[in-house]
């Protein structure tokens, strides 16, 4: 195990050495793609001391996490192209949490010969955007716009993931989803085959998803997505995120999220209930400080985690995040500490 470590800061330090530049410019495997194209993703090797049960299921060895490799074309209205797409491939011991498992098997990523053991690969998204003037649209399986966490790593604050992130919300959808931007307020509606569905329809999905994003003040933003219908595998029913994200100072910023669902199936009804607190401090451009504070309910149970984690900017490119995490559930008897670290190397 020291050797493992020894060597997972050796090339923590190898990277920040090879790809930090002096003014900080972040370095980009392709830095100009033909056509217009945007071609990147990242790196994401970890260790956690627990199985949380929560995505990071692999504890004591270090994992390569997320291969991530995209291909993006954004539309371009004053070039007069108004169709763009995105496709993303992953591999990775997170890829079987991001694979279509709201399928039948044997479609798409599901059960379809991409899985190693725990390692896996997927492709969690792969879609076609047209941009009116007024609006656009994608078409085809993306990732979903409920909660504050998500699966790509690069965009969360934290190593590990809540409760409700995992338990009550969907990852990705395949459907329609337009999106309108009114002045300070973007309104969202679409067309879903349920929850996690990739280009199939499990126990008749068909759902709505629809939202609005506020901006009430320059420093305050307040978002509601809801999921309703045949949400497919989970069940017929309804969910929502409601998100407040208060950036109290320049370097401090306030989250709260409170998440709810109720669905009904074939075996049972269940209700869950989510309220998560983030307070993220930048101490600088090169080391941010988090708490995260969450209290999540099953039907029957509730659960509990605080989560204290820092950030550490090794290189424009080489985010460092160790964390350490306790969670706790009188219902269970649960009651641990656990640590973990991660680097991150977008490309």
């Amino acid at each position: 195990m020291k050797l493992r470590l020894f060597l997972f800061f050796f090339v923590l330090v190898f990277l920040n050495s090879s790809f930090a530049v002096a003014d900080k410019t972040p370095w980009k495997l392709i830095s100009s793609a033909p056509w217009g194209l945007d071609l990147g993703g990242w790196l994401q090797v970890g260790y956690h001391s627990k199985n949380t049960s929560l995505i990071n299921q692999h504890p004591n060895s270090i994992q390569l996490h997320q291969a991530w490799f995209y291909v993006h074309k954004e539309p371009d209205l004053e070039k007069k192209q108004h169709f763009g797409f995105r496709l993303d491939v992953l591999a990775g011991v997170d890829a079987q949490d991001t694979q279509a498992f709201g399928n039948n098997p044997g479609k798409w990523d599901y059960q379809n010969g991409f899985d190693r053991g725990a390692f896996g690969f997927s492709i969690p998204q792969a879609y076609l955007i047209y941009k009116f003037p007024f609006a656009s649209v994608k078409a085809g399986h993306f990732y979903t716009l409920e909660g504050y966490e998500e699966v790509i790593s690069p965009d969360n604050f934290f190593y590990s993931h809540a409760y409700t992130m995992y338990n009550s919300e969907p990852f990705t959808h395949t459907g329609v989803l337009a999106s309108v931007p009114l002045n300070n307020l973007e309104i969202f509606f679409g067309w879903t085959l349920g929850w996690d569905a990739g280009f199939d329809q499990l126990n008749g999905g068909s759902s709505l998803l629809s939202g609005i994003k506020y901006h009430l003040k320059d420093n305050l933003t307040f978002t509601y997505i809801n999921t309703w219908g045949n949400l497919g595998w989970r069940g017929v029913g309804y969910s929502h995120s409601i998100v407040l994200d208060y950036q109290i100072t320049k370097k401090l910023d306030y989250v709260l999220q409170s998440d709810y669902s109720s669905v009904s199936s074939i075996t049972d009804d269940t209700k869950d209930y989510g309220i998560n607190q983030y307070l993220l401090y930048m101490l600088n451009h090169d080391w941010e400080f988090g708490l995260r504070l969450e209290w999540w309910k099953d039907q029957n149970r509730s659960y509990y985690e605080t989560t204290f984690g820092v950030n550490y900017h090794v290189s424009s490119n080489l985010r460092f995040r160790p964390e350490l995490r306790y969670d706790w559930s009188p219902a269970v008897n649960t009651n641990e500490f656990s640590y973990a670290a991660d680097v991150v190397f977008n490309f």
